[in-house]
């Protein structure tokens, strides 16, 4: 497949290649790391169309709620790895597809009183996750393409995005653009239109979200908390080494 950064998918409005960032020691690789928002409507022809991306390894990062009421099988030759990113399970109805006042719910619990204080959350919380997910990752990559998903391929996505992007030397002017193209996507994903507008800011991907988080990033040296709680070098090098070429 050709370097693109938006993969087209019919039923994949957000789906995108992290390659293509300039970095320490180079750029960041295509056809190797991607994200998306959740598969759980893929054809076989679009699971066909993952496996000619080579991926291997698809981690979903969603609660088990949201996992229960939007659920999904890989091809046997895609290992999927279910992992919540975040430590809440809202207990909504999932018998069905959830509508939009549970989406509303969902989003208020996971970012609280904002987009830029949930995003600090994900790293404060549970760093520990963060460390698992950058492991399972470099480990995927040793085999094959890595994609990993929420429900809207923005939010959770973004913030582990970030940070890899950050492990490996990318600019933060590019990790606010490749953050922000999201927002572009969201109005075609069939989320957007069931969330209440009041709250279709949840679905929206403002620049100074991610520029707030990753100022704080610096300023409290997240690299440096996660190599606290379990980070380390080897996971480090190991994601440069298969993301990053000359």
């Amino acid at each position: 497949m050709k370097n693109m950064k938006r993969i087209p998918f019919e039923h994949l409005c957000n789906c995108r290649d992290l390659g293509g960032y300039a970095c320490e020691g180079g750029m960041i690789g295509w056809h190797k790391l991607y994200r998306a928002e959740a598969p759980c409507d893929l054809t076989a022809k679009e699971w066909e169309q993952m496996r000619r991306m080579e991926v291997r390894t698809m981690i979903d990062l969603r609660s088990p709620m949201e996992q229960k009421s939007a659920p999904y099988e890989t091809p046997e030759e895609i290992r999927k790895v279910s992992y919540p990113l975040q430590q809440y399970d809202l207990q909504l109805d999932a018998k069905n597809n959830l509508s939009g006042e549970e989406l509303a719910e969902l989003a208020k619990a996971s970012f609280g009183e904002s987009l830029s204080v949930g995003y600090v959350k994900m790293i404060t919380d549970a760093p520990e996750r963060i460390v698992y997910l950058l492991e399972t990752i470099a480990d995927g990559l040793s085999k094959g393409a890595v994609l990993y998903h929420c429900s809207a391929g923005k939010d959770r996505t973004g913030v582990l995005s970030a940070m890899i992007y950050l492990l490996c030397g990318v600019d933060f002017m590019d990790i606010v653009a490749d953050y922000q193209v999201s927002s572009a996507y969201q109005e075609r994903n069939p989320l957007y239109g069931m969330i209440p507008e009041e709250l279709r800011c949840y679905m929206s991907a403002p620049p100074e979200t991610m520029e707030g988080f990753l100022k704080k990033a610096a300023k409290e040296n997240y690299v440096g908390f996660l190599m606290e709680h379990g980070l380390t070098e080897e996971t480090v090098a190991a994601l440069r080494r298969n993301l990053i070429v000359s």
